[in-house]
């Protein structure tokens, strides 16, 4: 909504401060059901001029809370979220040198970080999920993309 209105600068009192440090990039999100959402938040973020955020201990976040009770906010759904294109693996798994998803899977898992243009456009048709780099096809069935070792054994070939 602050987007829609033209808003440059924003404020972000949070009454977590696990919340506050991940956003920050200070700690990881472990959960992937919310991971998907920090990466959103934080891409929201670079549409603001400036953005600052700051802890408010929860005792004295009575009245924003009870403002949040009060005011209809219409929620995206997960789904709206990873078909943007926004993902991230939060399983870290591990991924040999010469793997041809890596550029991929480690802009979506840190899309702040500096990236080459090319990348950031393959990117828009694959996401992560359940820690596996998932391509989005035309009709969105989603193709599970393979590694050398992987093709090899589903192809029946030694490697």
């Amino acid at each position: 909504m602050l987007v829609e209105l033209g808003i440059q600068s924003v404020e972000i009192l949070r009454d977590s401060m696990l919340v506050l440090r991940q956003i920050a990039g200070e700690y990881k999100c472990l959960s992937p059901c919310l991971a998907v959402y920090l990466v959103a938040a934080r891409n929201l973020l670079t549409e603001f001029r400036e953005a600052t955020w700051e802890h408010i201990p929860r005792e004295e976040n009575f009245a924003a809370n009870e403002l949040a009770q009060i005011i209809k906010v219409g929620k995206k759904s997960l789904p709206s979220v990873l078909t943007r294109g926004m993902g991230i693996d939060v399983n870290s798994a591990i991924i040999t040198e010469d793997d041809w998803r890596n550029p991929i899977i480690n802009y979506l898992q840190y899309p702040t970080l500096p990236s080459e243009k090319k990348v950031r456009i393959m990117a828009l048709n694959y996401l992560m999920l359940n820690g596996d780099l998932v391509r989005k096809s035309k009709d969105e069935v989603l193709l599970r993309c393979l590694g050398k070792k992987e093709y090899m054994k589903v192809m029946g070939r030694n490697s």
